[in-house]
């Protein structure tokens, strides 16, 4: 009996343990869409990808902000891009190099979502 009582004690530590390592997960949703027809944008892709796994929400947070800033100063030779950060999305819309962006047509936008979410939950679920 006292064997099975501390077999369940070190059980019970063990996967505390590995319960509180990585506990926040710093996800990206990004979807890809093409040139509008017309009115309509056509969806291209659609993924999940993992940034960063933290051991509290406050360093996931902090690589959430980190990453926001970092993927607003996205720069390419072959377009303009503007972009528009609310909260925790980051659009990008994708010009051809030169364009007035009141009258010429968007060629691609990408839309990042950057999200803290408990090691548990895996979005693509």
């Amino acid at each position: 009996m006292l064997r099975t009582l501390i077999i369940s004690i070190i059980t019970i530590g063990f996967s505390s343990l590995a319960h509180s390592d990585n506990s926040w997960v710093l996800w990206l949703e990004q979807e890809t869409y093409s040139e509008p027809d017309q009115t309509k944008w056509n969806r291209i892709t659609h993924e999940w990808h993992i940034i960063d796994a933290f051991e509290e929400l406050q360093n996931c947070k902090v690589s959430q902000k980190n990453s926001i800033e970092g993927n607003s100063q996205t720069q390419s030779d072959e377009y303009d891009i503007m972009y528009i950060v609310k909260e925790n999305i980051v659009s990008l819309s994708y010009f051809p190099k030169n364009a007035n962006k009141t009258t010429d047509v968007v060629q691609r936008a990408v839309v990042s979502k950057f999200i803290c979410l408990p090691s548990e939950i895996d979005p693509r679920k």
